[in-house]
């Protein structure tokens, strides 16, 4: 199959409500009328068209890796997107949500041509144009991976603010995209390691020599385009922590609000972990789940066993998941036909598992 090349969908979004900030004092959930169209975070619920929406789905690669760049695996998927990807997953597999994950260098590095660029925005435009024709919600990643030909910077730094200074205005009025700031920051989860995460600066990350920028920052950079679509923030450790995080949230102004996001990948500490580690923020915030998996040689392990109750857990505690990843083959798909992997088989790994607990949650 061929990438799509070109759609002529219509995606609407206004914001059709006040903006105001709601009498709990909580600047990250805003006072929105519950028949605003988009997506939302009101009393700390993420909602869509006014109504509660837990997100269930899958991250793709494809749209990380820019023409120019040739890296084997994101240009087999990039190759592969299309309307019967994007159907088996809603069909099969019961999603209503992808997460696009898109270069920064691709978007920020001035250093490659105005029309590279722009043709690059031009194919994220498109990709998220067809998933929009289909119903999903999208979350578009900002990610310096060297998948897309990035430097890998542990942090932020001043080619983010670039790359959203492109992306962000791209999208101000499609409301049902939401925007993830930086994937897996780096920083630590102590008090001594919020700061730099929030506010930037040289240190203690060094950040490949270039001074990090703070998220406060491409919060401020985002919403000066415009743009108002619901802000997505990761943890510290990669994802994998928001522990002592609550002094250091992000501040909510303009927009439709900031959740946060966790990437559970270490998971087998059990419920008290979870609970300390990102269930605690959902008191007061909206929390996703946006990238998770098991490996094939995680099977037979507590990885395998202990994964059901963790996906009832972050239900229960109404986190959403988007699962790792739909066009990486060997993740949670065995092949390009989307065949789940699965332990026991030839082809071992956490699909199977993910695939049944969405077609559960949609029966619900």
């Amino acid at each position: 199959m061929t990438r799509v090349l070109a759609l002529t969908v219509i995606l609407a979004g206004c914001i059709a409500a006040d903006d105001s900030v709601d009498d709990n004092d909580d600047n990250d959930n805003l006072g929105l009328d519950a028949a605003t169209t988009g997506m939302s975070i009101v009393n700390h619920q993420l909602r869509k068209d006014g109504v509660a929406f837990e997100i269930r789905g899958f991250n793709m690669i494809g749209a990380l890796t820019p023409a120019w760049c040739k890296q084997g695996s994101g240009t087999a998927a990039r190759d592969h997107f299309g309307a019967t990807e994007l159907d088996r997953e809603i069909s099969v597999w019961h999603a209503n949500t992808i997460r696009l994950q898109v270069s920064q260098r691709g978007l920020g590095d001035t250093t490659r041509t105005a029309a590279e660029r722009d043709a690059y925005l031009s194919e994220i435009q498109t990709d998220v144009a067809l998933a929009r024709s289909k119903g999903l919600v999208v979350i578009l990643s900002m990610q310096d991976q060297s998948i897309g030909c990035g430097n890998v910077h542990p942090l932020p730094s001043s080619q983010t603010i670039t790359a959203w200074q492109k992306l962000a205005p791209a999208f101000a009025s499609q409301l049902y995209v939401m925007y993830e700031l930086f994937n897996e920051p780096q920083n630590g989860h102590t008090a001594a390691d919020w700061p730099q995460w929030k506010n930037g600066g040289s240190g203690p990350i060094t950040n490949l020599g270039d001074t990090a920028v703070g998220h406060e920052q491409l919060v401020t950079t985002i919403r000066t385009t415009g743009a108002k679509n619901v802000l997505l923030a990761d943890g510290g450790d990669h994802a994998e922590h928001l522990d002592n995080i609550t002094p250091y949230l992000l501040t909510e102004a303009s927009g439709r609000g900031i959740g946060y996001v966790i990437h559970p990948y270490y998971y087998t500490p059990g419920p008290a972990y979870w609970q300390t580690s990102w269930g605690f923020l959902t008191a007061s915030r909206v929390v996703i789940a946006d990238e998770w998996n098991f490996k094939a040689d995680d099977c037979g392990t507590k990885d395998e066993t202990l994964a059901p109750q963790l996906l009832q857990w972050l239900h229960d505690n109404h986190i959403g998941l988007t699962g790792h990843a739909f066009d990486a083959l060997g993740t949670l798909v065995a092949d390009w036909s989307w065949t789940p992997t699965a332990c026991g088989t030839s082809s071992p790994g956490a699909g199977a598992v993910l695939k049944a607990w969405f077609t559960t949650l949609a029966a619900q």
